[in-house]
């Protein structure tokens, strides 16, 4: 690699959690390192002193090999265990490599299968629609509700941009309104209602088991109470009502937005579709409407969760009552009181939907909720490679933003990245798997994207439209380090000889791929198995 021009290319958006992340990385190695070091000088005689991963490569490679080699190279055979985002965009960048101009003639096959255990009609993992009806609006999004325009969610926005999805498109990108522009979303507190927005002001709130609030006068509290998981649930319940009844008056909810509260359902989300902010003459304020009435995650989920049916709507009454109850205290105000409200959201309802990620079979939960100190010591491991190379963990839990599609995203580049790596250096001459990491790591300067890393990715979906350019193959994920400690001020290589040889710092991802496989000979006790 020429000195003006840099081995890898890594996103840049300054994010203090990629910049953690990386620093979390690079300690974790450190000490990979020498636990690898003092496994290898008390199972192999000889080894020296090795200080370095390219050394200790040196020293073990007879014993280790050099990670998985395919039997035909170039041939790889994949199996993608998942039809979720992150399976489904692993599939779609080994579509893009197989088809690449510049891997033409190389010799480069990827075949893969994916493994669904839902079947090929419930694809997209925790990407999930209910539709009550056939109608346009008559639906909602049990996961993936929205897509923030920032820099961190630029490579969210290539995607859709790469398989057409368009503001222009059907049924395209929709304005999604988080905040409360108008000051209209009310709050309630300990008992204390309040309209507009809540962020400025601080609630304490002094008995979080205010259950019995909501039961009916004689009602008891359920005896069964759910057990705190380290693995994280969240719950959605949304109710379809006769009218979009909080869009009128006196509630004026009528650009989407959140509430929040200590009753149960703890946020209401208004929806930012079906609005007359985005309908224009086509709203008809009497048309049924959907309303996220609780969206709860962590114990919150697992306490309404204990009231949801397997089969939703259905044998959900106290659900029913909750969510109502609960959206009466919410909204009641002088011109509506509290009962009043409640009758005329039980004369509004029409239908509902519960959904508990914590319930489903396929996923246990609905994104990865590290509590303190398991991201620094769980996250660092979901992310190597495993058994020689040939297992690879991937999806919003193997990335630094959890719950974000944006997650499973770069956690897929990362993982195909140091495959290659180790693809690499166990068959260095094979000129393929060179170009898939310089086609992973490098910002292409063709025509056919015309990116040349000067614009503003603020907002990657432009005030006029415009998708931001480039694809979302490409590069590197900024969480990702380039180097294995920062202080180096060393030419980057990929190769491990070249550090040993010429001086230079391996890269991180071709570090990890090569400290695996030592790490996989011990962890898989093949050093028992010698004379």
């Amino acid at each position: 690699m020429s000195a003006d021009k840099p081995l890898e290319v890594h996103q840049s958006t300054k994010s203090y959690k990629h910049m953690w992340a990386r620093g979390v990385a690079q300690k974790t190695m450190a000490y990979d390192l020498q636990g690898a070091i003092d496994l290898v000088k008390d199972s192999i005689s000889g080894v020296g002193e090795p200080t370095t991963i390219s050394e200790l490569n040196e020293a073990t490679k007879e014993l280790t090999g050099e990670g998985f080699i395919p039997k035909e190279k170039g041939k790889i055979d994949v199996g993608i265990v998942g039809a979720g985002v992150a399976g489904l965009f692993a599939a779609l960048l080994f579509d893009w490599l197989n088809d690449h101009p510049k891997l033409k003639g190389k010799g480069l096959k990827i075949n893969y299968d994916i493994l669904e255990a839902a079947g090929a009609q419930r694809l997209g993992g925790r990407l999930y629609t209910h539709h009550f009806s056939d109608e346009e609006h008559d639906y909602y999004d049990v996961g993936a509700m929205r897509f923030p325009n920032n820099s961190i969610m630029k490579r969210t926005f290539q995607l859709f941009q790469y398989i057409g999805i368009t503001p222009e498109s059907k049924p395209g990108l929709i304005p999604y309104y988080l905040g409360d522009k108008d000051n209209v979303c009310p709050s309630y507190f300990n008992d204390v209602s309040k309209r507009g927005d809540i962020w400025a002001d601080k609630y304490h709130v002094n008995d979080p088991y205010k259950i019995n609030k909501t039961l009916p006068p004689n009602g008891q509290i359920p005896k069964q109470i759910p057990a705190v998981s380290s693995v994280k649930p969240s719950k959605f319940s949304w109710t379809k009502f006769r009218t979009a009844w909080w869009q009128k008056e006196p509630f004026n909810i009528k650009k989407g937005g959140v509430s929040r509260t200590d009753l149960p359902l703890r946020v209401c989300v208004y929806p930012s579709y079906n609005i007359e902010a985005n309908e224009g003459d086509k709203w008809d304020p009497e048309k049924p409407a959907v309303l996220l009435c609780s969206y709860t995650w962590g114990q919150d989920a697992q306490r309404i969760g204990s009231l949801c049916s397997r089969d939703t709507p259905n044998n959900e009454e106290e659900l029913k009552r909750l969510m109502i109850h609960d959206l009466a205290r919410l909204h009641a105000r002088k011109e509506f009181p509290f009962k009043k409200l409640v009758k005329f959201l039980e004369d509004q309802y029409i239908d509902h939907h519960g959904y508990d990620w914590y319930r489903d079979q396929h996923m246990s939960g609905a994104f990865a909720y590290f509590g303190p100190g398991q991201f620094s010591n769980m996250w660092q491991e979901i992310i190597k490679p495993n058994s020689f190379g040939q297992l690879y963990l991937v999806g919003e839990a193997a990335s630094s933003h959890h719950a974000w599609i944006v997650g499973a995203l770069e956690s897929v580049i990362r993982a195909v990245y140091v495959m290659f790596q180790g693809l690499q250096n166990g068959n260095k001459e094979f000129e393929a798997y060179r170009i898939v990491l310089d086609l992973l790591r490098q910002v292409p300067t063709d025509d056919n994207e015309k990116w040349d890393g000067k614009e503003d990715i603020l907002e990657p979906l432009k005030r006029n439209g415009a998708m931001p350019a480039g694809l979302p193959f490409h590069p590197l994920p900024e969480e990702m380090p380039s180097t294995q400690i920062d202080t180096a001020n060393k030419p980057l290589t990929d190769l491990p000889e070249n550090e040993i040889k010429k001086g230079y710092e391996m890269s991180y991802g071709a570090a990890l791929a090569v400290l695996s496989v030592i790490e996989s000979f011990f962890e898989l006790g093949l050093d028992k198995g010698r004379e």
